[in-house]
């Protein structure tokens, strides 16, 4: 039984051959050529059901795999024997939904498993070889790579390492010189006390603080500094009796030893600068990867809102990774391709100041 007419389909077409030392078969001296007979070639869809309404009657359509296989020329055929092999088209308009994919896995005794995701046109062909991912330089892309270092260069800037009481207002100081009013701090007058260091005033302290005492800056006009080191780095000040961070940052935390399910990475890094959360990933692969979960959660102080995607980029179409709202990292059907990534990610907490640090220091 055929489908419905109005189905619309593509043809996919490939050839696969072992580049081979020279045989006495030919009176060259060059490299040979054989083709791969026998390699099994399996086609899944992203979607497991499509409707066609607008079929006479309408139908729902479970998609089933499709198989291929390679002949004596290393050339993919069908059941039938036909040099190529016909699927149904990805944006056929008569289906709902439209615009999935398709996955080709091929596997074979001497070449292990390769896959690739692709869409595929209504009357159009395509041959394997065009959308096959091949391995890339084991080198750095240096653009890709200083833009990176710029970036983290550019957040380290915008970092609070003073602050001052000019007139009612406290007024900040990043790391790149930049100065920034925080608001009115000066409170009602209170009854004259002992010695006060009037605004403007420089300070200065000496000694260490530690985990059970952190060390005290100063007062300023009422308003207490003190520097806590116990998580990460962070200048606190408290005013009447409340507590207000004025800068924290946990540093870079190598968290490559939380990849559970499968996942590796060349460098996996997490960072909270603030209320912000920032996320530093090189060589991510979801190649083994027995699940979407790439890293055990970290928990308060990480978390984003709630689910959080992030596009990425691929010649083939568009991958998602995700934080979700324990702030534990996954990737969106495991990336398909099984390819590694690169890639810088940012959030906003509203969580507390952690209580702890994963990992090890970067």
């Amino acid at each position: 039984m055929a489908l419905p007419s109005n189905v619309g389909f593509g043809t996919v077409t490939g050839r696969f051959i072992r580049a081979t030392a020279d045989s006495t078969s030919d009176s060259d001296s060059d490299p040979d050529g054989v083709p791969l007979d026998g390699l099994k070639i399996v086609f899944r869809s992203s979607i497991s059901r499509a409707k066609d309404s607008t079929a006479t009657p309408p139908v729902t359509i479970i998609f089933d795999t499709v198989q291929a296989v390679t002949d004596a020329d290393g050339v993919l055929t069908d059941p039938d024997g036909n040099a190529s092999i016909r699927l149904i088209a990805t944006d056929d308009p008569d289906l709902q939904p439209s615009g999935w994919t398709w996955t080709a896995t091929i596997t074979g005794p001497t070449i292990g498993t390769i896959s690739t995701t692709f869409t595929l046109s209504e009357g159009q062909t395509i041959d394997l070889t065009t959308v096959i991912e091949v391995p890339a330089s084991p080198g750095k892309d240096l653009p890709a790579w200083q833009a990176a270092v710029d970036a983290v260069e550019a957040a380290r800037g915008g970092m609070v390492v003073g602050g001052t009481v000019s007139g009612d207002n406290l007024v900040l100081t990043t790391l790149d010189g930049t100065q920034m009013t925080a608001g009115n701090v000066r409170g009602p007058k209170g009854d004259t006390g002992g010695t006060v260091v009037q605004a403007g005033t420089g300070l200065t302290t000496s000694g260490a603080g530690t985990a059970a005492s952190p060390l005290t800056l100063g007062t300023l006009n009422g308003a207490s500094l003190r520097r806590d080191t116990t998580v990460g780095e962070r200048v606190i000040a408290t005013i009447g009796g409340v507590d207000t961070m004025l800068y924290g940052d946990t540093g870079w935390r190598d968290i490559t030893g939380l990849l559970v399910n499968g996942w590796v990475a060349t460098t996996l890094r997490v960072r909270r600068l603030g209320s912000v959360v920032a996320w530093f990933i090189v060589g991510l692969s979801s190649a083994n990867a027995t699940n979407d979960i790439a890293i055990t959660p970290l928990g308060g102080g990480w978390r984003p809102p709630g689910n959080t995607m992030f596009p990425v980029a691929r010649s083939t179409g568009v991958t998602y990774i995700g934080l979700n709202g324990n702030s534990a990292l996954f990737g969106w059907a495991r990336f398909n391709s099984g390819a590694s990534y690169e890639m810088q990610l940012q959030s906003v907490t509203s969580d507390a100041w952690p209580t702890s640090l994963p990992g090890t220091p970067a």
